[in-house]
């Protein structure tokens, strides 16, 4: 099954690669989905690194959750399940926990700040998973954020400049 998938999964695995490499994801925290076809949802197996997963690993379920191929599904399924119901526009969503960004939104309340550095960064919003409208980035205190995307890239290029621009605005506090 994996095959008619191969190239989303092979996206999929490079973006896990790097949020892990650039400290983005640590040990076993992150998590990364993509909604397929008919309902079908394509994500990271539970107990694996981002840094080690494969296209083979990547769970594929049906819209009830039902396993179809891949590894073990993680616990956060049916948030991602639930997601995507609530946000028909999007069709991949990554979680990770940068921790500039982390700290950023922990210790600040309006995050406007950093649209003062970075006006284009897509907005970013505290709130539960599955109450969201349009917003791409999400602060989820216990699961770290949420980047909603069209596309692999789009969600991973989001996430890292949030991380950049709340570096930045962290290491300007210090001076």
């Amino acid at each position: 099954m994996i095959e008619q998938y191969r190239e989303l999964a092979e996206q999929m695995v490079r973006a896990g690669q790097r949020l892990y490499a650039r400290g983005l994801a640590a040990g076993l925290h992150g998590c990364i989905s993509a909604r397929l076809n008919d309902g079908l949802m394509m994500i990271s197996p539970r107990g694996t690194s981002l840094a080690n997963i494969s296209p083979d690993t990547l769970c594929i379920l049906d819209q009830s959750g039902k396993w179809l191929a891949g590894g073990q599904a993680p616990e956060e399924t049916k948030t991602h399940f639930e997601i995507y119901k609530a946000r028909p526009d999007i069709s991949v969503c990554l979680r990770a926990w940068p921790p500039m960004a982390v700290a950023f939104c922990l210790k600040h309340a309006d995050p406007a700040a950093l649209y003062k550095i970075m006006p284009d960064l897509p907005p970013i919003t505290t709130a539960k998973p599955t109450a969201l409208s349009d917003e791409k980035l999400l602060f989820s205190p216990p699961n770290g954020i949420y980047s909603l995307s069209v596309s692999v890239m789009d969600a991973l290029y989001a996430l890292e400049s949030l991380e950049l621009v709340a570096g930045v605005l962290c290491a300007h506090s210090m001076l």
